[in-house]
């Protein structure tokens, strides 16, 4: 909760800025949905961190500008069985 309130004050702050333009100030929200066995993940996280790392270091100066990335990972639920799958399931109880 505490993350959300801080994204939330953070866009709050950019509102209040006066001439919004979401495109031209880079503002974006993404959700991906992304299947990946325990080993992908982790790939995943090693890649975004070489990624991000370096920039990380940068200090401020002209013609730069203060962006801010807010990243939650979460497991998502788990989904029934496919058609197909229900359906073949659903027929083995007959028999």
């Amino acid at each position: 909760m505490a993350f959300v309130a801080g994204l939330l004050g953070d866009f709050d702050r950019y509102l209040a800025r006066g001439d919004i333009d979401l495109p031209r100030d880079g503002v974006s929200y993404r959700l991906a949905a992304l299947w990946l066995d325990d080993a992908e993940y982790a790939g995943l996280l090693r890649e975004l961190t070489r990624v991000l790392q370096p920039r990380l270091a940068n200090a401020p100066a002209p013609g730069r500008k203060r962006r801010l990335l807010g990243s939650v990972l979460l497991p998502g639920d788990e989904p029934g069985p496919a058609p197909d799958d229900a359906g073949a399931e659903h027929s083995e109880h007959r028999m």
